[in-house]
């Protein structure tokens, strides 16, 4: 009989189309070439299904194997570390399987799976060290792009407000159609409004700015999106989420490799660097000053100076405020650039791309002929008993 239990869902998905059986004889089949392979990659994700308990759900991948196999849901009381670790770790031995054997790991970025210290894949990683860990560059750029946001003011207020709209709209059929006509009157070539994915940050943005001539004329969000504070986060995250938009896109062709995602993100934090100057600010001010009159915007304003609380208000020294609104919008634009960098290397920096990088240069510079004597030392020392240094 098969060891899992009632906790454990039997209906099995797989991305190779020769399997179409869902009991457990195709599990066991799985099992079996996993062992005949020796090496799999482990895979899993928590989720909550429809009668709200949390999930993991296991996938493995194999040495010689070209898709990916679902083998069970697992109910799961809490969705710390700890717990999915020994999830993973049930799972494998009742596969009959060996997590020495375990080459890779592939979680979401969440601080349970991915904590340096005390996450389920650094547990894992102290069983087996050469189960190397890896998150999805595209998942992570997403992270990194959420983070950002939620850094910038002014850019989280106009996808608030642009949230809103949406509320507004989308929940109404007689609003959506209301707006429909307008748009066609006032505007016929912009594209409208369409809902946008919550969990999807790097799509899309290149529309905000034409949204805001149809939405505008939407009654109870008028006063907010004439604010200038409004345009000027929809003009700053324009400038900085297009190049991320280009990075994501660019993320999910399926011919890239390791090092070619690793360059591609040091160009984008290149690039962004290079936004991060004084002249480049002057010309998104003038545009938006320009967009300001044409729109007829309300004019920018400083906020309100707050004095610090007391338990930060340390001597009699005053507190330090900007004396123009162009420099108040200046420091916002650095902020939104540093945070930007600052998010995307921490997010794409993954000690687990390293390793791939050098097995990548070592296949490459055997099949070209050049020396690859310093990767193939790398990947032996990595990799001990896996890899013979004696090749000819």
């Amino acid at each position: 009989m098969w060891p899992f239990g009632k906790e454990t869902g039997q209906v099995h998905f797989s991305t190779n189309p020769e399997r179409t059986v869902t009991d457990n004889g195709t599990i066991r089949d799985i099992a079996s070439s996993i062992r005949d392979a020796r090496y799999f990659t482990i895979m899993a994700d928590e989720m909550t299904d429809a009668s709200n308990r949390e999930q993991v759900v296991e996938c493995f991948r194999w040495v010689g194997s070209d898709f990916e196999d679902f083998v069970g849901f697992h109910k799961v009381d809490k969705v710390n570390a700890d717990t999915l670790a020994a999830v993973i770790k049930d799972v494998v031995l009742r596969m009959n399987l060996d997590l020495h054997n375990c080459r890779g790991q592939c979680y979401d970025g969440a601080a349970n799976m991915a904590r340096s210290r005390t996450g389920t894949a650094t547990q894992l990683r102290h069983v087996e060290e050469r189960a190397i860990c890896t998150h999805c560059y595209g998942h992570a750029l997403n992270l990194a792009v959420a983070d950002v946001v939620k850094q910038s003011k002014v850019i989280r207020d106009v996808l608030d407000t642009v949230g809103e709209i949406n509320k507004l709209l989308k929940y109404s059929p007689r609003r959506d159609s209301l707006f429909e006509q307008l748009k066609s009157s006032v505007s016929p070539g912009t594209v409208g409004f369409r809902t946008r994915c919550p969990t999807q940050w790097t799509q899309g943005t290149q529309r905000l700015i034409l949204r805001i001539v149809p939405v505008s004329l939407v009654t109870g969000v008028k006063a907010q999106m004439e604010k200038f504070d409004f345009l000027f986060g929809l003009c700053l995250g324009d400038c900085i989420l297009r190049h991320t938009d280009n990075l994501s896109k660019t993320l999910q062709l399926p011919s890239l490799s390791a090092a070619d995602n690793q360059q591609l993100a040091q160009l984008i934090c290149n690039t962004l660097d290079c936004l991060r100057n004084q002249e480049l600010f002057s010309l998104l001010w003038d545009k938006v000053s320009g967009m300001q009159e044409k729109l007829q915007i309300d004019q920018a304003m400083l906020p309100r100076r707050h004095k610090a609380p007391r338990q930060f208000d340390v001597g009699d020294g005053q507190g330090t405020f900007t004396e123009s609104v162009e420099d108040y919008f200046r420091a916002e634009y650095y902020v939104v650039i540093d945070a930007a960098l600052a998010c995307i290397r921490q997010r794409l920096n993954q000690p687990g791309y390293q390793t791939y990088h050098c097995l990548e240069n070592l296949l490459a510079s055997a099949l070209n002929g050049t020396d690859y004597q310093q990767d193939l030392n790398f990947i032996a020392d990595f990799y001990g008993d896996d890899i013979d240094k004696v090749l000819h």
